[in-house]
């Protein structure tokens, strides 16, 4: 994509900047963002609001970094794992999402769109520790199949959750 998925512009804003924006309209307001070692320094001076944890081995794979931005919300009940390459998350998307949660806040709750799965997931606590002791090259989706934890789906409007933007295409694809 011609550089750091974070800085990418969608809308007039960067990816994280779009979704940081989404996520405070969504009143979710405790917010770890996992940066690459390199980047740390820049994400905290753009965003200093956000607490900023570095992943100084991302390409380790995504666990390491769900790992990594989980320590400082462990003592929370769940977690949305958002990433950074679907910034058009809608905000009723993310309330909904927390809503479903809350009235089973022992289950992983996933979107679908269209009878597609996206991001972001809202994972429980029951989760945290298999994550924390599991092999980085496991995906998270692994270790929701392996494990005995309720999966509630969550049907939405919203195309965002399956819009990863890995490429130029997949942003020409979106319009933006």
């Amino acid at each position: 994509m011609g550089g750091p998925k974070w800085r990418l512009e969608i809308g007039g804003r960067s990816f994280l900047a779009q979704i940081l924006q989404t996520l405070g309209e969504a009143e979710i307001d405790r917010v770890v963002c996992v940066a690459g070692g390199q980047f740390t320094a820049s994400v905290q001076r753009l965003f200093p609001g956000v607490t900023v944890v570095t992943n100084d081995k991302p390409d380790e794979g995504m666990l390491s970094s769900v790992k990594i931005g989980l320590v400082p919300l462990a003592t929370l009940e769940g977690v949305l794992t958002v990433h950074v390459d679907h910034p058009l998350v809608l905000e009723s998307t993310y309330r909904a999402l927390v809503a479903k949660f809350g009235d089973d806040p022992g289950a992983v709750v996933k979107p679908v769109h269209q009878g597609r799965s996206g991001h972001p997931i809202l994972i429980p606590q029951g989760l945290f520790k298999v994550i924390m002791q599991s092999d980085n090259r496991t995906s998270l989706n692994e270790l929701i199949r392996a494990s005995d934890l309720r999966q509630l789906l969550l049907c939405c409007d919203d195309p965002g959750i399956v819009n990863n933007l890995n490429t130029k295409l997949d942003l020409a694809a979106v319009g933006r």
